[in-house]
């Protein structure tokens, strides 16, 4: 089997630089980098490296530089594509998010939404929206990427917004907050309708499909979870009670991230084991797995070429660089309060 998956490993010598690896033999092609940490575009053909207070553009093939966008002053923080790879937002501990045109490097809005800095961006799959989520309050707040204006404003009961995802119709926003549960709140209105949390634990990470369909967080006991978020919008279908398509074996101590193929049969994770593990959505089989180091969970990103690829770009641990707690802790009065 070869497809391609682009991951974040942490590098023993801390060297920070970007590795290409061959997953069939699991040998290192190439280097190249710096960098601190990134995010990888949905079809996996560039990356948005954080270089203090610019993001860089790079081919991950060649890993030639594409383009720099400029504007934060401070250093940068979380970051999103829209699904179709034109749009990129970000964020920065200057407090300000901003929504850059990715052919262009254009700015075409800049906010300043919360509290603190923005935790977490989220851009729709056509890039005409981006939510974000505070860190020093419990706000979830949409706008529209041209120009900026807010669109809606949601006091929400979970605290800071660590992860937001989109659903594919971009009906529903799903949100992993600081008290551990996972919430959807319904882009029309702002209204909750979902609130998910394994008992006795935290749901710390989340992700979606590039289609935004399928839905997979983890589950106290280590398991990963896969829901049919199309689901949610037919009639009778309740976001609250998220059927659950199909378990994976997971990781001992619970997984720490979670990504999708490009093309939606594969599920990747990484997990307190110190493993990386490759599962096939439609049997939920294990059809890969790495350790590239033992004892702490890595970050990573989806893969950087077709399904028929077989390398795959690593870099940093981007967890070690994130302020927001993790394993998340229970909110406090302080963080929930209404400012």
């Amino acid at each position: 089997m070869r497809f391609a998956l682009a991951l974040l490993l942490l590098a023993p010598d801390a060297s920070w630089n970007g590795r290409v690896v061959d997953l069939t033999r699991l040998e290192l092609l190439r280097s190249f980098g710096p960098w601190k940490t990134s995010t990888l575009s949905p079809a996996g053909q560039a990356l948005g490296i954080y270089s203090g207070n610019s993001i860089v553009l790079v081919d991950v093939k060649s890993g030639n530089r594409l383009r720099s966008l400029d504007g934060h002053e401070a250093h940068l923080h979380d970051s999103g594509w829209s699904r179709d790879g034109r749009f990129f937002a970000s964020t920065g501990y200057d407090g300000k998010v901003r929504f850059w045109e990715v052919a262009s490097g254009r700015c075409l809005g800049v906010v300043a939404p919360h509290a603190g800095y923005a935790c977490s961006v989220a851009l729709s799959s056509d890039g005409r929206l981006a939510a974000t989520g505070g860190s020093a309050d419990a706000f979830v707040k949409l706008f529209e990427t041209a120009g900026g204006r807010e669109i809606r404003s949601i006091a929400t009961r979970g605290g800071a917004t660590y992860t937001l995802g989109f659903t594919g119709d971009g009906r529903y926003l799903v949100g992993v907050q600081a008290d551990g549960q996972m919430r959807t709140w319904r882009v029309a209105d702002g209204v909750e309708v979902a609130a998910v949390a394994p008992k006795g634990g935290y749901v710390h990470t989340s992700a979606f499909s590039r289609d935004g369909r399928w839905l997979a967080y983890p589950s106290v006991n280590g398991a990963i979870l896969l829901a049919d978020t199309a689901e949610w919008s037919e009639a009778g279908a309740d976001p609250a009670r998220p059927r659950r398509v199909r378990g994976f074996e997971g990781h001992p101590g619970g997984a720490g991230f979670l990504a999708f193929h490009p093309a939606g049969r594969h599920l990747v994770s990484s997990g307190a084991d110190g493993a990386v593990r490759i599962w096939e959505l439609s049997t939920g089989k294990r059809v890969h797995a790495l350790t590239p180091n033992a004892g702490g969970s890595h970050s990573w990103m989806p893969p950087s070429k077709p399904p028929t690829a077989s390398h795959l770009p690593s870099g940093e641990n981007a967890s070690a660089l994130t302020p927001c707690p993790w394993p998340p802790r229970k909110a406090t009065s302080s963080q929930a309060r209404v400012p």
